[in-house]
């Protein structure tokens, strides 16, 4: 079973949303001459998150998180709760995955398997896997 929570939050800087679309536009001078630079766009706002040069690719969120979860499907891991929290008009992505099956009692307390995968179209995130447990306080 997979459950994603995709509630939009009331802040606007932060939501839930993470499958838009950014590509790579050619940056030009005022006179429109092409340079050896280009930025990162959101296709749906226009919003310009950084300038960048031809070597730097392009990773899709919804690949990256299409991706992982396919592995985790391979591993067997198909049970999981998925927040996505994008910030930065969308620049940064953080996709959190508890894994309810996987955990552990240590000296009476509960710990669960949590997944953190990152993106960024901005240059500030490295498109990364973090590993980590969660301590359950209460279940109900």
């Amino acid at each position: 079973m997979i459950h994603t929570d995709t509630n939009e939050t009331t802040d606007e800087r932060i939501s839930s949303k993470f499958d838009y679309q950014v590509e790579q536009v050619p940056l030009l001078t005022q006179d429109g001459q092409a340079t050896r630079f280009f930025g990162t766009r959101r296709t749906d706002t226009g919003e310009v998150f950084a300038t960048v040069t031809d070597r730097y690719e392009i990773l899709q969120n919804d690949t990256l998180l299409n991706s992982s979860e396919a592995l985790f499907k391979d591993k067997g891991m198909s049970v999981f709760k998925r927040k996505e929290i994008v910030t930065h008009g969308g620049a940064r992505m953080r996709a959190l995955y508890d894994f309810p099956n996987i955990g552990a009692k240590v000296d009476g307390q509960d710990l669960t398997f949590r997944l953190s995968v990152q993106n960024s179209f901005d240059g500030s995130l490295r498109a990364s896997f973090q590993v980590g447990m969660v301590r359950l306080i209460c279940t109900n």
